[in-house]
C-alpha cells in the first residue's frame, strides 16, 4: 500500500554523521594525553569503558541516572579495574576534553548537504535528536546544516521529551502541521528511532550496517548504505511504496 510522505524526519548522531567512529577516535586521543593512564593498556581499558557505557546508558534510559552521571560513572568504574580511583570532577574533566575533540572533528559533508537540499525541493524535512541543546546545536553548526533544516530542528532538551517517547515524535508532526501517518523517520537506533516512529504510525527507514534476526520485520525499511546513498535512493524513488512530495 502506497503511503504519501509530506515530512521526512532525520535523527542526527549516527544518521547525518558517523558519531561512533568519531567517538572512538576522540576517546583514544584523550586517553593518550593523560599521563595518569600511562600504565594502562588502551584496548583493555576500552573494552571495560564500552561495557560500562552500555550499562549506564540502560540506567539512563530507565531514568535512574542523568546524562552527566552516565558520562562520569562509565570512566570511574572502568578505571577501578586498574586500581585507579578518580573523583567525579576528574571524570568530568576527562569527558570535557574528549567531547571538545569529538565536536571539533565533526565537519561539513557537502555532498550530503546538496542531496538534502534536493530532497527539500520535494518534501519538508526536519531533525529530531536526543541530547543537550548546546551540544547538538554545535554538531548541527559544524555540519553546516542549520540553513538546510531552518527552524525544523527539534532537540529533546528543548521539547521536553526524548525518543522513543511518542510525544517526541508527535510534537514534530504537530508543530509542522502534518499527520504522523504522513511522516517518514530515518535513524540508526532500532529502539529509539524505528520502534518509536512505528508506535505513532510513522513510516521508518532503519539506517544500519547489521540487522539482528529478532529485528527482522516487514513494517519498516532497512538501508545498509550510508546517508548519501540513502538520500539518492529517496530522490530516485527507490522506495516505491513511499510517495514523497508536498
Amino acid at each position: 500500500m502506497n503511503k504519501k510522505v509530506k515530512l521526512v524526519i532525520f535523527d542526527l548522531d549516527n544518521t547525518l554523521f558517523s558519531f561512533d567512529e568519531l567517538w572512538v577516535r576522540a576517546n583514544k586521543d584523550t586517553f593518550k594525553e593523560y599521563t595518569l593512564f600511562k600504565d594502562i593498556d588502551y584496548s583493555e581499558f576500552m573494552k571495560l569503558y564500552k561495557k560500562y557505557d552500555l550499562y549506564f546508558w540502560k540506567k539512563h534510559d530507565e531514568g535512574t541516572i542523568t546524562l552527566d552521571e552516565l558520562r562520569e560513572l562509565r570512566l570511574i568504574k572502568a578505571l577501578e579495574h586498574f586500581d585507579l580511583n578518580i573523583s567525579r570532577e576528574e571524570a568530568n574533566k576527562y569527558f570535557e576534553s574528549f567531547f571538545t575533540k569529538l565536536l571539533s572533528s565533526i565537519t561539513i559533508n557537502r555532498k550530503m548537504n546538496e542531496l538534502l537540499l534536493s530532497l527539500k525541493e520535494s518534501v519538508n524535512i526536519a531533525i529530531l535528536t536526543n541530547g543537550k541543546t548546546k551540544e547538538q546545536n554545535i554538531k548541527i553548526d559544524n555540519l553546516d546544516i542549520r540553513s538546510v533544516f531552518e527552524n525544523n530542528i527539534f532537540i529533546s532538551q528543548n521539547i521536553g521529551y526524548e525518543k522513543p517517547n511518542p510525544k517526541a515524535f508527535l510534537n514534530v508532526a504537530f508543530e509542522l502541521n502534518v499527520d504522523p501517518e504522513e511522516c517518514l523517520f530515518i535513524g540508526d537506533s532500532f529502539k529509539n528511532d524505528i520502534l518509536g516512529a512505528l508506535n505513532v504510525n510513522m513510516s521508518a527507514i532503519w539506517l544500519t550496517d547489521s540487522v539482528e534476526e529478532s529485528h527482522i520485520r516487514n513494517d519498516f525499511y532497512v538501508c545498509k548504505d550510508n546517508i548519501e546513498v540513502l538520500l539518492k535512493k529517496l530522490l530516485d524513488h527507490d522506495y516505491q511504496d513511499l510517495i514523497i512530495n508536498n
